[in-house]
């Protein structure tokens, strides 16, 4: 998803529940709500604000088939290692959200400041994260997903899933483990910023103490 518009859903959705509680709507209030914390941990995520880094992309330009794939891989193994870590309780990812969140409700800072710092910290995230799949995991992480075909009749993201198995195994292989640490602490620097700003949104609509 393009800043320019992530960035609108994020402000327009926000608006959209004042104005549903303020009516007294407050179901409409919570599902605008709802939908507007979505797009704010959206631009949280480097892969969801920046699909590539930039050199990478120049290197393999005219290598269509090669990019599709490998670009592919490293995103859904970044999420087949969150949702795996997240299955299995990993407490760093929940202290970080339960900590970004409690201090963005005591900054009481107003959320539009806040998010072109916020979207842009996600980007710069994307090239270490790129690098990493690559190098730890090489060729044998992009083999996992071997089956992806711009031309097949699944959509991308149906076909990533049908990989997602083969992924995982690759990269929580015993052999890995003390190299996830570096991603671990990237990651959680990321569940940081999404639970400060989730929270500096939230305090935005608990009623004014007077």
């Amino acid at each position: 998803m393009k800043f320019g518009i992530a960035t609108e859903s994020v402000r327009l959705h926000m608006d959209l529940a004042r104005m549903a509680f303020k009516s007294g709507n407050d179901y409409w209030g919570w599902r605008y709500l709802s939908r507007c914390t979505h797009y704010l941990a959206d631009l949280g995520n480097p892969f969801h604000v920046h699909a590539v880094p930039s050199w990478f992309l120049i290197k393999n330009l005219f290598s269509s088939k090669k990019l599709f794939r490998i670009i592919s891989a490293v995103h859904q193994s970044y999420e087949v290692y969150v949702e795996r870590r997240f299955r299995e309780g990993f407490p760093s990812f929940k202290q970080a959200l339960l900590q970004g969140a409690s201090e963005g409700q005591a900054a009481c800072h107003d959320v539009t400041a806040e998010i072109n710092f916020y979207k842009h910290q996600a980007e710069k995230r994307l090239k270490p994260i790129f690098i990493f799949f690559l190098d730890e995991f090489g060729q044998e992480l992009i083999d996992a997903f071997r089956q992806m075909d711009q031309n097949s009749h699944l959509d991308a993201a149906a076909q990533t899933n049908m990989c997602s198995k083969e992924a995982a195994k690759v990269i929580f292989q015993d052999s890995h483990f003390s190299a996830l640490n570096f991603i671990d602490q990237i990651t959680v620097d990321i569940f940081f910023g999404v639970g400060r700003m989730l929270g500096i949104l939230l305090n935005g609509f608990l009623p004014q103490k007077k």
